[in-house]
């Protein structure tokens, strides 16, 4: 990830989350994942090879979502495009976590993770039409991405650091 040279902060921040650091996998990932996440990021200005392996993806068959500050071709070509209001792209994921907790992902198995206790408690205390009320996303936008992961079986999340973060840190010296 080359965001870890615009950053201090120690990488792999999800992985007691998730229980490895996604961010070390290679683009070969792409090649069997049926579902990309693609958040915050122009993958056409900052990763131009990563936007070819993700047409190539798109071509056979993978479907993509395209949120928060995606922008360009690979938003077209995506089956679901979510944009949030400017600063509410957290508020959005809490709600998709709490339809995906309503859709039937295995709690169980969450609350095994480190912090996944905590995950649930939060995740329970989302209300819905305050998130669609904060984001200006529409519930049927918000379910479909839900099912979409949901339905998944092997997906892969493209993620950029905030860009207003990382060209405030661009102008220290």
């Amino acid at each position: 990830s080359l965001s870890n040279l615009l950053i201090e902060e120690t990488p792999g921040m999800l992985t007691p989350a998730f229980g490895f650091t996604a961010c070390t996998a290679e683009r070969q990932v792409l090649e069997e994942a049926d579902l990309i996440l693609i958040n915050n990021s122009d993958l056409k200005i900052e990763q131009l090879i990563l936007a070819m392996d993700v047409i190539k993806a798109l071509k056979r068959g993978a479907r993509v979502i395209a949120a928060a500050g995606v922008h360009g071709d690979l938003l077209e070509l995506g089956n679901l495009n979510l944009e949030p209001l400017r600063g509410s792209a957290t508020i959005m994921w809490q709600g998709v976590a709490a339809e995906l907790l309503r859709l039937g992902f295995d709690q169980d198995k969450i609350r095994s993770l480190p912090g996944g206790k905590e995950f649930l408690q939060s995740s329970a205390a989302v209300k819905i039409d305050s998130v669609l009320s904060a984001t200006g996303i529409e519930l049927e936008q918000l379910q479909h991405c839900a099912q979409l992961i949901f339905e998944s079986q092997h997906m892969v999340v493209i993620h950029t650091p905030e860009l207003a973060y990382a060209l405030d840190r661009s102008g220290e010296e």
